[in-house]
């Protein structure tokens, strides 16, 4: 179990749901016609993961607590939104396709 496992269990989001500034950052510097790949390192509970999916991003995210994998899927699918999810951490990420942008907040500190 990690440490964010417990967190993740509750019903509000531990994170919030607004998401980081950065992503705007994000959709200012990659502005484009065509959709752009997103993978999501460490996901959390999804607000970033959502967020890019909502503004067209095709989204691939992971996160090490199975309990965020579970809550970004609930939280994609309220929204009405497609995130492709699962569990790992960063040394076992397979990465088995490119990305045209990988993002991250909190995790490579």
């Amino acid at each position: 179990m990690n440490q964010y496992d417990e967190k993740y269990l509750e019903k509000e989001f531990y994170w919030g749901v607004k998401p980081s500034p950065i992503c705007y950052k994000v959709l200012e510097m990659n502005a484009s016609s065509k959709t752009q790949t997103l993978l999501d390192i460490g996901c959390g509970e999804g607000r970033n993961a959502v967020f890019f999916a909502r503004n067209g991003y095709k989204v691939s995210a992971f996160d090490l607590s199975m309990n965020g994998v579970q809550k970004t899927k609930a939280y994609a699918q309220s929204i009405g939104v497609e995130i492709d999810v699962c569990e790992s951490d960063i040394l076992n990420y397979k990465f088995d396709k490119e990305y045209d942008v990988l993002f991250s907040t909190g995790v490579l500190q």
